[in-house]
């Protein structure tokens, strides 16, 4: 059912965002700073008066850092926050209900799992506590769906039943069938988790209300899309104040033509291009013809950057084989490998 607390405003009420690409690159946070420069005396406004949106904390000190260099040490810079700070130091709803801890929601499911008797058998439970990690799962799926779907079922319920369903008619009629039952579970504890205590409505109905309120022009700054909350957010904001948006150029013509050609499905305008693949300036490429021979030339190169008097050096394989080789060859070589991140770093 649609929030009545919130309004559903016309489309064509909404002013869309200002887009802005800039190409991913050493310099990007200068671009950035010489952009909202720009962007606030073209507007008018004063660059204090203006909000920027980071993904992270890191961020802010990178912006501020660039915004320095190209203002001087004395300058009122804007309010750099994450939109999670941003939501943190606004007022509570004094009328809306406090949301559900993670825990107090695992329970209220896992509780509710207990009670319906053919989940034992379709998942082939022994133990009702064997239903935990069963209610962990399905959680993580509603938040998912809340995500991507809930300011559509708030102002048009009924199309996201049919988007519901059009998904579900995309399977094979054998997946179908055998995802019938945990489709209708999933979409039914969906509908019954949007209650006033829903950590996900709680938090779509802090953005609209904070949007509703925008008193400053927003720059929103991020490396990927907006999803559909944030979405509703900027255009709720947009009806008030003027929103920029400011993302990274992932096109072909944008990147050095060794990335166009390592990696043509991800780049947009990419595909079929025959540009030479000459590396970027800084990069050595080293086409290995084994496993063992990318460990040794890796080996070789770092033992000769510290020849060379170069103390700090990262290391980032792809392969953990390789991460195995690469660091045995270097404890030969008497140079000690600090693995602080575990595998993490090494499998990405």
């Amino acid at each position: 059912m649609p929030d009545e607390n919130l309004p559903i405003l016309p489309a064509s009420c909404f002013m869309p965002p200002i887009v802005h690409s800039l190409a991913p690159g050493p310099d990007l946070w200068r671009k950035l700073a010489q952009l909202l420069i720009a962007r606030t005396a073209a507007t008018g406004s004063s660059l204090a008066s203006a909000l920027v949106m980071v993904p992270t904390f890191a961020h802010i000190g990178l912006l501020r850092a660039a915004l320095g260099a190209e203002l001087g040490e004395s300058f009122i810079p804007p309010q750099i926050r994450t939109l999670d700070s941003w939501l943190e130091q606004q007022p509570p709803d004094p009328q809306a209900s406090l949301p559900a801890s993670s825990t107090e929601r695992l329970m209220a499911l896992y509780a509710s799992l207990r009670e319906i008797g053919w989940l034992k058998k379709l998942f082939a439970t022994r133990r009702n506590t064997d239903l935990l990690p069963l209610a962990q799962t399905l959680l993580g799926i509603a938040d998912e769906l809340t995500g991507a779907l809930l300011p559509s079922a708030l102002a048009q319920p009924e199309d996201v039943e049919d988007r519901w369903q059009a998904a579900l008619a995309q399977l094979s009629p054998r997946a179908a069938a055998l995802l019938s039952d945990e489709a209708q579970l999933v979409w039914q504890l969906w509908q019954g988790e949007r209650d006033e205590r829903d950590p996900g409505l709680a938090r779509y109905r802090t953005l609209q209300r904070t949007a509703g309120a925008a008193a400053f022009p927003l720059f929103w700054c991020s490396p990927w899309d907006p999803d559909p909350m944030e979405t509703a957010f900027l255009e709720q904001w947009s009806l008030h104040q003027p929103v920029e948006r400011i993302q990274l150029d992932w096109s072909a013509a944008a990147l050095p033509a060794a990335f166009v050609t390592s990696w043509p499905e991800l780049l947009e305008g990419a595909a079929g291009m025959t540009v030479p693949a000459a590396p970027p300036p800084g990069i050595v490429l080293h086409e290995a013809k084994s496993m063992e021979d990318e460990a040794q030339m890796a080996a070789q190169t770092i033992v000769d950057w510290i020849a060379a008097g170069r103390q700090r050096i990262a290391i980032i394989p792809q392969d953990r084989v390789v991460a195995r080789r690469l660091r045995a060859l270097l404890e030969r070589a008497q140079v000690s490998v600090a693995d602080e991140t575990g595998w993490k770093l090494s499998t990405t």
